[in-house]
This record gives structure tokens, C-alpha cells and sequence, in this order.
């Protein structure tokens, strides 16, 4: 039988230069992600502390930082909901009705329609954890759909001109493509889109009985594991105030993920913005000094363990930096920062 505890602890450290065996070890954990209210605190966490957004793994973003939102832990199924739902909402949605924060919807408004020159985007990852060494990843994300990465620029070349492709091992583009739509489109449909980006047990989009059957199949799907941590679980999907929480921890997440992967694309960038806008938990300080925007998400977006920070350029909404803070004892700190520039891929294969 497959023991979910190992799933968990292969996804994590995986080995960092080898991102497809870390996205197998992560597309295996997927099946058994599942949602509950922990009644004992801190046993799940543990394992997962400090490694969102990839920590410990290679790539930006998209990847071992969508197995725990922090330590809001969220199970998965490997049911897609169907595209009709995804759609047309059906409640619950994504909803509340939005809480927009000017500053970021007017900055959004002033970028979505930028041209950004070149055919990929390169973005250059510097990232510390706790005591380690720094990490640095070279990520070339073509406009046609190919990804490349390496340790520096040369080894990067040699990917390009070796054809070494492999975004079929990554899952970035639903999340880009959510924050593509949210640049102008519905932002209550929108919300849900970035939420489903990743498979959850939430059930945006579908009715109640719909939602009840997914919410059953995760809990059989995870039952073991559950057991074996001593987890409790909520025999009903959450809704209110959790519910909310959820949705905003999701939103969070999977947009730093579009963002850390796209953000050569100002409309990815316009759409994050937006998306981020809507999270209550998410505050909003202008540095004019430095001019730079801070976005800070509370601690209730990670289940109480982390305060995470995200620092984006004040003219274009660029990503600068992502920090995780803890706020309780045995999680460490972590920082990444991202260079991000516009290139070709046949200048980056020449080089």
C-alpha cells in the first residue's frame, strides 16, 4: 500500500536539480491532499514547514508551494471539474463579493495592456532558507509553451540549444492562464478560475450534492494518512468564514505561482493584481522611497503559522521579492528574489 506520509516526504525533497522527479513525487501526493480540521495542531504542519513556493526544490513558483498553502493544509483529488462549471458558478462560488484595494486594481488598469517585446521571459530566482546557502535558478518560459531551466545562464543555453523542454513536468500555465482572464475579465468567475488552477476538494462552481460527493471521495482517498496523523475530519465541505479562509489561501497561493512564473506577461501580472485585490487578508504599503508596493498576507492565509510578503515594483507591478515569516517556533524563514527581463530564446541559446 502506498504509505502518504513518504508521498509527502519525497515531494519535498525531491532532489533539487531534478524538477521532473520532484513533479512525480508531487503528482503522486496530489491523489491524497485532502482537507480536515486538524485536532492536533502541528503534527502535518511540520512536516510541510517552510516549503512553500518550491523551497527546497528547483523552479519558481509553480510547484512543491502548491502542496500546503503554509500550513493550511489542503487535500487534493485528481477530479478536474468539468469546464462548464468552471464557467458558470454555481454556489458556492469564489465569492464574497470582492474587497477591492485601489491601489492595485489602478495599477493593473495602467498595465494590462502593455506589449512586452521578445519571445520569453527569463526570470532569474535567488532563494535562502533558514540557515542555507543561497539557491539560484535560471527559468526560461517561452511564449509558445516551452519552459528550460538550469543553474546559470550557461548551462541554460545548453538546455535551449539541447531542446531539453520541460513544461510538460510543470502545471504553470492553468494558473497564467487564470490570471490572464482575470486582467479583464469576471472577477467573481475569475476567482474561481484560480482557485481550481489546482486540483482541490473545494468544489467551486458545482451545487451542494456535487460538492458533498467530491468532499466524500477525498476523505476515502486520504482516510489512511488521516488516520495516522489523528486527524478528525469534517464530514461536510466547509462554508462560511472557513470557507472564505480556503478560497483566500488558494487565491494567494496559486496567484504567486502565475506570477512567479509569468511574469514577463503584464496581463498575468494585471490579473494577479486584480485577484489579490479581492483577499481580505492581504494588506497593501506603498514605499514611495523605494518605490515599491508591499503585499502582505496574514497569518490566518497560512492557518496561523506563517506571514508572508510579497514586494512588487510600483510602476509595473513586477515581482522583487517573496518572504515567509514565521510565527511560531520549528518553521523557517525563507526569502526568494526574482529578476525578471524579456529576451528571445535564440539570444538565450546563443549565448
Amino acid at each position: 500500500m502506498t504509505n502518504e506520509i513518504d508521498l509527502v516526504k519525497q515531494a519535498l525533497v525531491a532532489e533539487p536539480l531534478d524538477r521532473q522527479a520532484r513533479d512525480r513525487a508531487r503528482a503522486q501526493f496530489l491523489a491524497y491532499r485532502e482537507t480536515a480540521r486538524d485536532t492536533s495542531p502541528g503534527r502535518f504542519r511540520k512536516v510541510l514547514a517552510g516549503r512553500r513556493h518550491g523551497q527546497g526544490v528547483v523552479g519558481i513558483g509553480a510547484g512543491i508551494g502548491a502542496l500546503a498553502a503554509g500550513a493550511a493544509v489542503v487535500f487534493a483529488v485528481t477530479t478536474t471539474l468539468p469546464a462548464e462549471n468552471q464557467r458558470t458558478p454555481v454556489v458556492p462560488s469564489a465569492d464574497p463579493a470582492p474587497v477591492i484595494e485601489s491601489e492595485l486594481v489602478a495599477l493593473a488598469n495602467r498595465i494590462a495592456d502593455e506589449k512586452p517585446g521578445g519571445d520569453a521571459s527569463l526570470i532569474i530566482e535567488s532563494r535562502t532558507t533558514g540557515g542555507s546557502s543561497e539557491q539560484v535558478t535560471y527559468n526560461l518560459y517561452a511564449d509558445d509553451g516551452r519552459y528550460f531551466f538550469a543553474e546559470d545562464r550557461a548551462s541554460l543555453a545548453a538546455a535551449v540549444d539541447q531542446g531539453r523542454d520541460v513544461s510538460a513536468s510543470s502545471d504553470h500555465r492553468k494558473a497564467q492562464a487564470a490570471a490572464a482572464f482575470a486582467a479583464d475579465g469576471d472577477l467573481t468567475v475569475a476567482r474561481t478560475k484560480m482557485v481550481n488552477a489546482e486540483p482541490n476538494y473545494l468544489g467551486l462552481g458545482l451545487g451542494q450534492a456535487e460538492r458533498q460527493k467530491l468532499w466524500d471521495k477525498a476523505l476515502a482517498n486520504s482516510a489512511d494518512v488521516m488516520a495516522e496523523l489523528g486527524i478528525e475530519p469534517d464530514p461536510n465541505p466547509p462554508v462560511g468564514k472557513e470557507l472564505e479562509m480556503r478560497v483566500g489561501s488558494a487565491l494567494w497561493n496559486n496567484s504567486y505561482d502565475a506570477l512567479a512564473t509569468g511574469a514577463g506577461d503584464p496581463k498575468v501580472r494585471a490579473g494577479v493584481l486584480r485577484l489579490l485585490s479581492t483577499i481580505p487578508d492581504v494588506s497593501v504599503e506603498k514605499s514611495t522611497s523605494e518605490g515599491v508596493l508591499k503585499l502582505t498576507a496574514a497569518e490566518e492565509l497560512s492557518g496561523g503559522d506563517v506571514v508572508q510578503e510579497l514586494t512588487i515594483d510600483a510602476d509595473n507591478g513586477t515581482p522583487l521579492s517573496y518572504e515567509s515569516e514565521p510565527v511560531e517556533p520549528g518553521i523557517e524563514a525563507s526569502k526568494s528574489t526574482l529578476e525578471v527581463s524579456r529576451v528571445t530564446v535564440a539570444e538565450v541559446q546563443a549565448d
